[in-house]
Order: C-alpha cells, then structure tokens, then sequence
C-alpha cells in the first residue's frame, strides 16, 4: 500500500495521543477479521480505532498495573498477525509469559510488563 496523506495523519495521531488513537496497519486490522477488508477510509477507520479502545478499557480494567491503551492493543494486533504469518506459534508460548509475569510481580511487588521467554 502506497503511503498517503491519510497514512502520515493516523501516524500523527497515533503518536501523539496513544490513549484514542491507533496506528491503522494492514496487520493489526487483519488480525480483527469481522471487520472485514482493511479499507482505508474515514468511516473504516473509525469503526477499527472503536473497536480498538473498547479493547484498550477493557484489558485495562482486568489489568491495570500494565497501562492498556488503544496503541498497546494496536501493537498486540499486529505481533499476533505478524507472528502468524512467518509461522510462529504464540499459544505454544502464552503459558511461558504468564509464568514469567507472576515471577517478576512475586519480586518487584509490582506489575510487570509482559515479556515473550522463548
């Protein structure tokens, strides 16, 4: 896909407001399927960067400590699809990072960031 002026727009928003607005990647909004084709226009927008923050609160509220926003789910979107498309397997490893997190939360005393231990 051609970079576009829309493209260079959703970049600005996304970083400067992380919290409301996510970056539109091919990856993060194939990684939602009911969407359907990724489309990049106002109404399809829109309708992906809902989706998104509903997400975003509602991680957030089973999980706090890690600070959820729609760019973090964005981020988690895209990994999950492009992890998927080179082959690799993250169920095989989910076990793994919940372990580690109780791991880190028993010794800091707070919550960690999840971290992938392969």
């Amino acid at each position: 896909m051609p970079c576009t002026v829309g493209h260079f727009c959703i970049a600005v928003l996304c970083a400067g407001a992380p919290d409301i607005a996510p970056f539109l990647a091919d990856e993060s909004a194939a990684a939602m399927p009911d969407l359907g084709k990724v489309d990049y226009t106002l109404h399809y927008y829109q309708h992906y960067a809902k989706r998104v923050c509903d997400k975003a609160k509602e991680l957030d509220s089973e999980d706090s400590g890690y600070g959820w926003n729609a760019h973090k789910v964005e981020l988690s979107l895209w990994i999950v699809k492009t992890a998927e498309q080179i082959g690799f397997r993250l169920k095989e490893h989910q076990g793994k990072v919940k372990e580690t997190r109780k791991r880190k939360q028993n010794t800091s005393g707070s919550t960690a960031k999840r971290q992938l231990v392969t």
